[in-house]
């Protein structure tokens, strides 16, 4: 992908669908409790949103004027006969509640979760709060505060490499009841891709699972998603016969904070993410693959990373093509995806941090 994360974005506006998971509300379809795994008093919750409906490949590109389908192109997609664009989720929210953890999740109407061995593939889900602003202390390469979003703070992020790992705002400290402060006007705006590598429609749910605890408690925790193209880096580089590693330019630290989680993003084909503070490795990002060369998890940086004000922080991107190949897409190739162009690859570090 030859683009940063501003001009993915930005494809990503511009790809709004007219309805259902493309441009209106998904509702309520259950709410169901679950055990918290993070804090004992917690509570735990897995909501259902929908139906919508998932075109089949070849139909991709029809108009469809049936609800909860999408609209006739999708320019910010990455795969050639992917189905990209928004939706808002604003029932079953906790509201004025403290978020220690969430995950999306796709369900067929059986309950049964959506995965590519049944023609489902999560390029990515990647959600944002309205009722608030980016306060992310890892700014951008020129000394600012970084980019800010136009649809609200960064909430929850989901690509098919994130399996069944959460994003955690917990902090590590089990007597801290820090988190992410999710008030009672809170809606979420839900960018997707979504590939459906089958010629037959599918009906599908989104659902989020998320620990909380009840009223504003601790620090506010915040998330943020930095990738390795920022800065007019370009990339990630890929070489069908050898190692290619992309650097990417070290990012201001604006305020002193703790990264308490940290995941690497990779597409098929990548071997790791690197974080480093201040040019010193702090920690790698590790894909797992399954037989069909599905990422179907990524390790997670061992421990919270403090950062002081004044700091910088990079991430490297590592694709090993020769030892893991390129995903194949919709059009039968593994390479030349959407409007942005160059092969599917993407390098990302998703954080969660605490504010000192």
């Amino acid at each position: 992908m030859k683009a940063s994360l501003v001009v993915f974005l930005a494809a990503a506006v511009a790809a709004v669908p007219q309805r259902g998971l493309g441009g209106g509300g998904l509702p309520v379809v259950s709410t169901k409790t679950l055990t918290p795994k993070l804090r004992a008093n917690a509570k735990r919750v897995a909501v259902k949103y929908g139906p919508f409906e998932l075109l089949a490949k070849d139909d991709r590109d029809q108009l469809a004027d049936a609800p909860h389908r999408q609209a006739k192109k999708s320019p910010g997609s990455m795969d050639p006969k992917g189905q990209s664009g928004m939706s808002t989720l604003s029932g079953g929210l906790c509201g004025g509640c403290t978020v220690l953890s969430a995950h999306y999740g796709l369900e067929y109407p059986d309950g049964k979760e959506a995965k590519p061995e049944s023609g489902v593939y999560i390029h990515h889900l990647v959600s944002y709060d309205t009722s608030k602003q980016a306060q992310s202390p890892i700014g951008d390469c020129n000394g600012g505060s970084g980019i800010k979003m136009p649809f609200g703070a960064q909430f929850v992020d989901r690509g098919e490499d994130s399996g069944d790992t959460a994003t955690t705002f917990a902090s590590a400290d089990p007597s801290s009841n820090s988190g992410y402060h999710m008030s009672a006007k809170a809606k979420l705006i839900v960018q997707h891709d979504l590939v459906n590598y089958e010629n037959t429609a599918k009906k599908l749910y989104i659902v989020l699972d998320y620990e909380y605890l009840p009223g504003l408690q601790g620090n506010d925790a915040g998330a943020t998603l930095k990738s390795v193209t920022a800065c007019g880096v370009g990339g990630p580089k890929v070489d069908p016969k050898a190692r290619a590693v992309t650097t990417g330019k070290p990012m201001a630290v604006t305020a002193d904070a703790t990264v308490t989680w940290a995941r690497g993003h990779l597409h098929a084909g990548g071997e790791k993410m690197e974080l480093f503070v201040n040019g010193k490795h702090t920690c790698d990002s590790l894909p797992k693959y399954d037989a069909q060369g599905v990422i179907t998890t990524m390790t997670l940086c061992p421990q919270p990373i403090k950062l002081k004000k004044g700091d910088t922080v990079s991430i490297n991107a590592v694709y090993n093509l020769p030892k893991y190949p390129l995903r194949k897409s919709t059009d039968g190739h593994g390479a030349a995806h959407g409007v942005l162009g160059g092969s599917d690859v993407m390098g990302m570090f998703a954080m969660t941090y605490e504010k000192a």
